[in-house]
């Protein structure tokens, strides 16, 4: 039975930093870091983000209890990075990712996947899909439905911006996929990135968006956040306002979030100002909340780590954030080592620092596995006892 204290931020202030044991498996990022309820399992990645990086089709699943690694059969899908995928209760749904860089930058989005099964130790691969190749497409469950909504079209970058239209959902009891009806958007907002939550009001996905106007001296780039929401229940969505007391009082964009309760959680970091790189970043800014029932947005307090754009998690009660940047400035953000960590007590509004992480490599993804956090990428890490 999961005690019932593990993961309040009085549980995590006394838990420490440790290394998992080594892996059968190469180290990577952008790869699939997904929790079973009893197993958490590694599959795909890249060696690095450069456009020579080594892309992985292989994996592997980790069990804390007996602190053992078990290499995963050989998938029915070929080697790639930055795909989607979630856990629906019984097996891990992946799809998309991109499968090779150009030297110029441009990669090669793939429009299939493949589901795994731990309790037959098998993959199966998915029918065809409707819907275009595309890397970093949103996977949610609805708790019958994979739904894939978004991602980054094949004639963008790695780094570029991009959205790729057109959503789908896919019922593994009948191994179909169905069309969803058209995504709402708001007239004169470009949405260029998407953000998909699961909650207990509905599939709330966050559209990043852009307006250019420009009077053919000077061009300005007006950008916010969009919330839409999909009810499974209805096969319908519809627009969800939200508000703030001023501007400063909602986030720039959606690089961290996750859902707590019935709020959002908005990690602090790079905020989003639209496709301009004359825009700086904004490190070292606060988190922020969204309250689902009222639309409403605040500020969070303050936390230790906020400058250092970290990571986190949700554990059900607190949220544990960890540094996301290694060793140097990465994009124009702050330079800092790896391994630095917060907990933040959501009844309290308050941030408690955590010790620092020996060694830490940290990659992409981490995951709350009931009593401590798993992170395995650049290196294998756990929070907690």
């Amino acid at each position: 039975m999961t005690d019932p204290f593990a993961g309040t931020a009085a549980a995590l202030i006394a838990d420490h930093w440790s290394q998992l044991p080594a892996a059968p498996i190469a180290p990577r990022t952008a790869g699939v870091v997904a929790w079973t309820g009893t197993q958490l399992i590694v599959w795909g990645g890249a060696s690095d983000g450069r456009s020579d990086a080594t892309l992985y089709a292989d994996g592997a699943s980790y069990d804390p209890a007996t602190k053992q690694w078990t290499t995963l059969p050989v998938a029915p899908v070929s080697a790639r990075t930055q795909m989607g995928w979630v856990w629906t209760g019984s097996s891990l749904v992946v799809f998309g990712g991109y499968g090779s860089v150009a030297s110029d930058g441009s990669v090669a989005p793939l429009a299939d996947g493949a589901i795994f099964t731990p309790s037959t130790n098998s993959w199966r691969k998915l029918p065809s899909a409707p819907l275009s190749p595309r890397f970093n497409p949103e996977l949610v469950w609805t708790g019958h439905e994979v739904l894939v909504i978004g991602g980054d079209p094949a004639d963008e970058s790695v780094d570029g911006p991009g959205y790729a239209a057109g959503e789908a959902a896919y019922d593994p009891s009948t191994n179909r996929w169905r069309t969803l009806p058209a995504m709402p958007s708001t007239s004169g907002h470009e949405v260029r990135h998407l953000r998909a939550m699961v909650t207990d009001r509905g599939i709330y996905v966050g559209q990043m968006w852009q307006h250019v106007t420009t009077d053919g001296n000077t061009t300005d780039i007006g950008a916010g956040v969009d919330f839409v929401v999909y009810d499974p229940s209805h096969n319908t969505w519809a627009k969800r306002e939200t508000s703030a007391a001023t501007l400063n009082d909602q986030p720039a964009g959606l690089d961290g979030v996750t859902v707590a309760g019935d709020e959002l959680l908005v990690l602090p970091g790079q905020g989003w100002h639209g496709d301009d790189s004359t825009w700086p970043p904004s490190f070292g800014q606060h988190g922020y909340r969204l309250d689902f029932a009222t639309g409403t947005w605040s500020a969070m307090s303050a936390g230790p780590i906020d400058a250092t754009d970290p990571l986190g998690v949700w554990t059900g009660s607190a949220l544990l954030e960890y540094t996301g940047t290694i060793g140097s400035s990465v994009d124009g953000g702050p330079t800092t080592g790896a391994g630095e960590s917060a907990v933040w007590d959501s009844r309290t509004d308050t941030w408690t620092a955590l010790p620092t992480a020996p060694g830490a490599q940290f990659g992409d993804n981490a995951v709350w596995a009931g009593d401590r956090l798993l992170e395995w990428g650049l290196s294998g890490l756990q929070f907690g006892p």
